[in-house]
């Protein structure tokens, strides 16, 4: 059983801009495990 506080959440952006531009917005979830943090699901958002 998880804690209060073992789950989190980050957004990303990745742009690029040489020429034609492009981004991306992530949101990607996280759970601690340990002393780790591990990726669990990622979103991609507009």
């Amino acid at each position: 059983m998880l804690r209060p506080g073992h789950r989190g959440a980050v957004d990303h952006w990745a742009r690029r801009g040489s020429g034609g531009r492009v981004e991306l917005h992530e949101r990607s979830q996280f759970v601690r495990d340990g002393g780790a943090w591990l990726y669990t699901t990622g979103e991609i958002l507009d």
